[in-house]
């Protein structure tokens, strides 16, 4: 059936550098451009209008956008040097000029800014990796360049599925996130709705808003991917042990039952092909909540992501687990996590078991693993891959797999309803699908998330598999030819 029987991590480094140079990168701080300012006081502006002044300047019309400056002067407008000249001090007597440099985006706007960088209306970083730097440096201008992992090709690709999405199953925001497994690396990062970084003055929080790194959701069942490698991990619970999930387990008042049950004894591997409720808080009741709780903590929850970016917040968790909390936590219910988290969590299941943290930057294998903590036996991380991938060929993301045939994908869904006024709202749903390819030598971990999306036509399923699921087999379709990854048959 294709189950991987081995991790070929020589493989992998072997063919690192490779990979790497595959990519196109994304550089900032190249684009900077200088410009000429045409400057005025209040009461001298009063008598001459903005439509003077522009024909003044260019009287093709043809000018950069008004700036906003915070030296008191009431009206700012950029141009290019050499239209300068043609700005007479006769004509306008009133104003003066200085010099400015900013940074432009030339190229696509629709790519490269999404979560990576947004500013204010002076141009000053206030998100992403220009916000990260404008706290960094304190206004120092660096000549050297700023190297992304961003591979500038399969950004766009995200962003142009998530945009089809979006219209597709009407949902009202979208993400997703691509990362190199072993040495944390983010290969694309998108967020929407987004913003034009050109137009820093018209961006609204909505936009900038990183739903990746800012946002903590009930992610569903792709968190059973952590609850079933807890279980391997204590060495308590093997692939072929029997669960019951006969019937649903109650709680007091708290009824857990499965989607679509199968009411009987399943095997480990079933209770993940089947994605079965019951048998995840099974499996917790096995290994214990205390270690259930110690093993999240181990993969990074309780900790804010390392990535580069200012808006980043923490997961919540509760700090100890009722018997109840422990049971709906297993399928990823109860409690709060950050995608990014998620996203770092599936790489070090997958590469041998070390969190590696996600990086904006270049970043080795050698570097990457030097500071990585190994959370889990090398055993248990091969144990997972064969799980993710008996899902993309029996289970609950075999979608994803008739998507993307020959790139050796394996997955997970994962439908959540939202909280809305401190109650589930059953018709507003949060869809996750965590995928990792090639399956045959793990390299890149992906996260697709949509935001309350609806059932296409007459059909009424909502669930991930349809939505979350179809967009991640199209993407890995794609991508992989653009990361090195040629599809087997």
């Amino acid at each position: 059936m294709g189950l991987i029987t081995s991790l070929s991590l020589a493989g992998i480094r072997s063919t690192a550098d490779q990979l790497a140079r595959l990519r196109l990168r994304i550089v900032l701080a190249g684009t900077y451009l200088a410009f000429a300012v045409i400057l005025g006081g209040p009461l001298e502006l009063g008598r001459a209008s903005a439509a003077e002044l522009t024909a003044a300047v260019n009287p093709q019309g043809s000018y950069l956008p008004h700036l906003a400056f915070q030296d008191g002067n009431s009206f700012a407008m950029a141009m290019w040097p050499d239209i300068e000249v043609r700005a007479m001090p006769e004509k306008v007597p009133v104003v003066g000029f200085r010099s400015e440099v900013q940074r432009a985006y030339l190229g696509s706007t629709s790519v490269a800014e999404d979560s990576l960088e947004a500013l204010d209306i002076n141009y000053r970083g206030i998100a992403g990796v220009g916000g990260t730097f404008h706290v960094a440096r304190q206004g120092e201008f660096s000549p050297e360049p700023i190297i992304l992992s961003v591979d500038l090709r399969v950004q766009h690709a995200v962003h142009d599925e998530l945009t089809k999405a979006i219209s597709r199953f009407d949902a009202i925001a979208a993400a997703a996130a691509i990362m190199d497994v072993h040495t944390g690396e983010i290969i694309a990062m998108v967020s929407l709705p987004d913003f034009d970084p050109n137009e820093p003055g018209s961006i609204l929080a909505e936009g900038r808003f990183n739903r990746l790194t800012a946002g903590r959701y009930e992610v569903g069942s792709i968190f059973k991917i952590v609850t079933v490698a807890a279980a391997l991990e204590s060495g308590r619970v093997r692939l072929n042990d029997l669960v019951d999930a006969r019937h649903p387990l109650r709680f007091g008042r708290h009824t857990i039952s499965d989607f679509r049950g199968q009411h009987r004894m399943l095997t480990v591997r079933e209770v993940f092909t089947y994605s079965s409720n019951i048998g995840t808080a099974r499996l917790v009741e096995q290994m214990g909540r205390d270690y259930f709780r110690t093993f999240i903590s181990a993969l990074g929850f309780d900790t804010r992501s390392a990535i580069e970016l200012p808006e980043v917040t923490s997961s919540y968790v509760p700090e100890a687990f009722s018997a109840v909390g422990a049971a709906t936590a297993s399928f990823g219910h109860g409690i709060s996590l950050t995608p990014i988290q998620m996203l770092t969590a599936l790489g070090a299941l997958v590469n041998g078991g070390y969190l590696v943290q996600p990086t904006l930057f270049v970043r080795s294998f050698e570097d990457a693993r030097q500071h990585a903590p190994q959370v889990v036996s090398s055993h248990t991380s091969v144990q997972i891959i064969r799980l993710l991938r008996l899902n993309a060929l029996e289970g609950g993301a075999r979608r994803a797999e008739h998507l993307a045939p020959g790139y050796r994908i394996g997955g997970k869904t994962g439908t959540a309803e939202k909280v809305v006024d401190g109650r589930y709202a059953k018709d507003k749903n949060v869809t996750f699908f965590t995928s990792v390819f090639p399956m045959d030598a793990p390299r890149y971990a992906m996260l697709v998330m949509l935001d309350e999306p609806h059932a296409e036509g007459t059909s009424r399923n909502r669930t991930a598999g349809w939505n979350a699921g179809e967009v991640s087999g199209k993407l890995v379709s794609r991508t992989a030819p653009m990361l090195g990854i040629a599809p087997r048959f």
